[in-house]
C-alpha cells in the first residue's frame, strides 16, 4: 500500500524541464545586446569601469528581467528563486565586462 501511494505521488509530480543551452542563449540575447549597444554609446574611454558598469545595469534592467522570466518559465518556484539569485550575483559585474569588451574591441 505504501509503495502504491509513493508511486502515485512520484508519477503525478510535475516534471521540471530545465532550459536547454539554446533556450538560455535566446533568452540572454536581448540583454547581451543591450549591454553591448549601450557600452559603445556610454564609454568615453576615460570613465572608470565600475561607474559605467553600474549605469549599464540600470539601463538594461528590463532586458535582464525578461531574461530571468524566459529562462525560468518551466522551472519550479524554488528553482526560479535559485536562478534569480544566481543571475543577480553575476548581474553587477556584467556591465563592467561589457565596457571592458568594448574597450578591447576598439584597440587596433
Amino acid at each position: 500500500m505504501i509503495v502504491c501511494v509513493l508511486w502515485l505521488l512520484l508519477s503525478s509530480a510535475a516534471v521540471v524541464q530545465h532550459p536547454t543551452e539554446d533556450v538560455q542563449a535566446k533568452a540572454s540575447a536581448p540583454w547581451q545586446k543591450c549591454l553591448q549597444v549601450h557600452a559603445a554609446q556610454l564609454d568615453d574611454g576615460h570613465t572608470d569601469l565600475a561607474s559605467l558598469g553600474k549605469i549599464l545595469t540600470v539601463v538594461c534592467k528590463s532586458e535582464f528581467e525578461q531574461m530571468i522570466v524566459a529562462r525560468g518559465k518551466n522551472l519550479s518556484p524554488d528553482d526560479q528563486k535559485k536562478l534569480r539569485a544566481s543571475l543577480e550575483s553575476q548581474y553587477a559585474g556584467a556591465g563592467n565586462v561589457a565596457i571592458m569588451r568594448h574597450r578591447l574591441g576598439q584597440k587596433p
